[in-house]
């Protein structure tokens, strides 16, 4: 009978150790929202609507978006990317696999009209993005990479993108879900 308590107290004391580590690999990861990174070596915080859409089912992400900008103002500079994939989990993608698409948007140098760069599969620009940690509550990573300023002009245009961060929560509807 002792010896039945005993190892009555043990496999519980096993599966709760399990249920903690299970869930700590798919906990709450992000403890403040932010977007940092550097467009040709010039620093660049984004700090508005920073945000994570997550699509696949409440135990998977297949697709994540993520995207920030400089002010309330949708001229204003923004940065937004997309990773395609099945059940994501923490690792790199890059443009080389296709399944990242990366835009920026905004008024860099006092243009009337919005630039935009970009780099997918299509135009074959290197990209990366790290993800560090996946939740329930959000995404967090790093990215970097090169993109060709979309539109006609006499020569390419490029945007060297380097030290980005973020940290992003998953958008949710009135329901509560993501």
């Amino acid at each position: 009978m002792q010896l039945t308590h005993s190892l009555a107290r043990v496999l519980a004391a096993l599966s709760l150790t399990a249920l903690l580590a299970a869930c700590s690999t798919r906990g709450d990861v992000v403890s403040q929202e932010y977007m940092t990174l550097e467009l040709d070596g010039r620093s660049l915080v984004l700090p508005v609507s920073v945000t994570a859409l997550a699509f696949g089912s409440a135990r998977r992400v297949d697709t994540l978006s993520i995207g920030a900008r400089e002010r309330e103002n949708l001229r204003s500079q923004g940065f937004f990317f997309q990773i395609n994939g099945r059940d994501l989990r923490p690792g790199t993608y890059s443009i080389g696999d296709g399944v990242v698409h990366v835009n920026y948007h905004g008024d860099t140098r006092g243009d009337a009209d919005l630039v935009v760069y970009a780099a997918n599969q299509s135009l074959g620009m290197p990209f990366t993005v790290t993800l560090t940690a996946i939740g329930r509550d959000g995404v967090e990573g790093t990215f970097s990479g090169t993109l060709l300023r979309s539109g006609d002009g006499p020569e390419p245009e490029f945007m060297t993108v380097s030290n980005g961060r973020f940290a992003a929560r998953y958008h949710r509807d009135t329901n509560g879900d993501r």
